[in-house]
């Protein structure tokens, strides 16, 4: 509600009407940005182990320190913005653990998803926070590698994209022509499937040899995997850990 709230009030004339609360587009990305994190963490859990019918205090300390780390940039905006390009420790450390906690919520995404669109929205969402942390904070060829990572991930991804897109349309084309709609919840689909699979076979192999390229890419497996071995060694530790 209270994100609902704000993007109303940013949208409308009301805070020039009022000269009250006038945010610049850095400063509500840094909003918005903070409401996600801190929304990603107290609707997914965390844990496996943890409890379903409330909310951790982990949970909290995940979804407090993320929506922090995003608003960092609207709470100090005077003082960052006069020491641009000569970040201070503090920043630093804020930065990278934003950039941790945003990549963690990604992943609840990714688990979380019942549907192919959002678990491709999130599966590709996880590579912007971890070219950061490789090309920013990595070792001596860190930009090289953030480069030659984004680029095999986002080959994969356009794969990915291609074999789902044709699963989609192929349920699309089965459906009744009164009753046709793009369906791309993940339970529906493979209903569907199951009741009237992809023919001829041929197209079967052309979406499996999509959707196997794109992940072999993103595993990876030989012999496309050498994208890998350099954004272990050039990322900081916890990028290595969530590669």
């Amino acid at each position: 509600v209270a994100w609902s709230l704000f993007q109303l009030w940013y949208a409308s004339p009301l805070p020039f009407v009022f000269g009250f609360a006038v945010f610049n587009d850095t400063e509500a990305r840094a909003i918005h940005l903070a409401f996600a994190l801190f929304l990603a963490f107290t609707a997914f859990p965390a844990l496996r182990s943890s409890p379903r019918d409330h909310i951790p205090i982990q949970d909290w300390l995940f979804a407090a320190v993320g929506a922090f780390s995003a608003a960092y940039i609207f709470i100090f905006y005077t003082e960052l913005s006069g020491r641009s390009g000569a970040p201070t420790t503090p920043d630093l450390v804020i930065a990278v653990c934003g950039m941790l906690l945003l990549l963690e919520a990604g992943c609840l995404g990714v688990f979380a998803a019942r549907d192919v669109i959002l678990f491709y929205i999130f599966f590709e969402f996880t590579l912007i926070p971890l070219f950061f942390l490789i090309g920013i904070w990595g070792s001596e060829e860190r930009r090289y590698a953030a480069i030659k990572f984004f680029i095999f991930t986002l080959a994969g991804s356009l794969l990915t994209f291609l074999g789902l897109l044709a699963i989609v349309l192929w349920d699309f084309s089965t459906q009744d022509v009164a009753e046709r709609a793009l369906r791309f919840s993940i339970p529906e689909l493979t209903t569907s499937l199951s009741e009237k699979p992809i023919s001829p076979v041929q197209w079967q192999v052309w979406i499996f040899l999509a959707l196997f390229a794109g992940f072999a890419i993103k595993v990876p497996l030989f012999p496309l995997h050498t994208w890998l071995p350099l954004a272990h060694v050039q990322a900081p530790a916890a990028g290595s850990v969530f590669l």
